[in-house]
């Protein structure tokens, strides 16, 4: 039996601009009390209001009687840090987590898988390419061990977790190979029973991780090799365990597409809206030299129009030129008129006229 509960909370500081909210310890442990036997070693993830919220709306969109009678806490303004309210609202998310536990067909909903593995799973992501494979690793294992309690042994999200598990190994260069060679061996003992095509997908690169960590390990990978080449002589391939879509949309079409028909069908209306996209751009192209000629017509008019003006302005100022040497070679003559005219006359002396006893 699932046991859900909210052992703690505590106020975490936000960091650089976030603010600071409200981080709820959920525990999750599965007890049999009927043989009296106790989860010894419980999950324990934590969560804040927004995550609780998005899981309040991913259930409310596809299980809308389910959460008929839960009453979700809305956000306050002020006074989220109160003790009263964050006790209020534990005792309101525990509800909601157990209402979905006890509901089998509200675990597969995208939202639930989402809660439970989407915050590990990115930070683990986060880690690995920081090459910190210990510390994703640890992450890997602690959502593995949680998602196991909530779904089936051989569930498409717990199968998903161990493969995550050994592709963190591989990703490591072979440094984690020792740790999760006995999760690499329990993927390989759970896949023994799966046809689910879905599922089939991850198995051809399970194999090859698996048989990189027993190259790793120096152990012997005949038989896994063997499983891979049987898969090559069975034709195997990728696009055959992937289920046909049925299109039904419309009336009038009702036929099933195999993935490269589909992949087909994609590619062409890609093509198709990358000419719709070119021709856009070409008319916007258009448009703006059009434009530009217009502005550059206007430009050209505006330039004539004002170097005939600049011309006329010119043969203005030559004929004022004209007119001012004109002037001036009459103020010369009229200068040089009135210096003879102010020029005083030279006396001369008497003429002495010989006298008739000289004569």
């Amino acid at each position: 039996m699932l046991k859900f509960e909210i052992v703690s909370s505590r106020i975490v500081e936000g960091v650089d601009s976030e603010k600071k909210f409200v981080a709820y310890m959920l525990q999750v442990r599965k007890d049999d009390k009927e043989s009296n036997i106790y989860d010894s070693d419980p999950s324990n993830v934590e969560r804040r209001y927004t995550h609780f919220l998005e899981l309040y709306n991913g259930l409310k969109k596809d299980h809308t009687a389910l959460l008929s009678n839960i009453s979700f806490p809305r956000k306050m303004l002020v006074g989220n840090f109160e003790p009263s309210l964050i006790s209020t609202r534990c005792f309101a998310f525990e509800t909601l987590v157990r209402t979905v536990a006890n509901n089998f067909s509200s675990r597969d909903s995208p939202a639930v898988i989402s809660f439970f593995q989407d915050i590990e799973l990115n930070e683990a992501k986060r880690l690995i390419e920081e090459k910190k494979f210990d510390q994703a690793l640890s992450l890997l294992e602690s959502s593995f061990k949680l998602l196991n309690k909530l779904y089936t042994d051989r569930s498409r999200v717990v199968l998903s977790a161990l493969c995550r598990i050994v592709a963190c190994a591989e990703a490591s260069g072979g440094a984690l190979a020792g740790p999760v060679e006995q999760w690499a061996q329990l993927a390989l003992r759970r896949y023994e029973a799966v046809s689910d095509s879905d599922l089939l997908i991850i198995y051809v690169p399970l194999i090859h991780a698996c048989i990189s960590i027993w190259e790793t390990l120096g152990r012997d990978k005949s038989k896994l090799v063997e499983e891979l080449n049987d898969l090559r002589k069975r034709d195997f391939s990728l696009w055959d365990v992937i289920p046909k879509i049925q299109v039904t949309r419309f009336h009038i079409l009702s036929q099933h597409l195999t993935w490269p028909q589909l992949n087909a069908a994609i590619i062409g209306l890609l093509s198709l809206l990358f000419c719709f996209y070119l021709e856009i751009r070409k008319r916007k192209l258009d448009d703006m030299v059009e434009k530009v000629l217009t502005v550059s017509q206007v430009t050209d008019a505006t330039m004539e129009i004002e170097k005939e003006r600049q011309a006329a302005a010119m043969r203005v100022c030559v004929d004022l030129l004209d007119t001012s040497a004109e002037h001036y070679e009459h103020l010369m003559l009229l200068r040089d008129e009135l210096r003879k005219r102010e020029r005083p006359k030279k006396q001369l002396p008497p003429a002495i006229e010989p006298s008739a006893l000289e004569i």
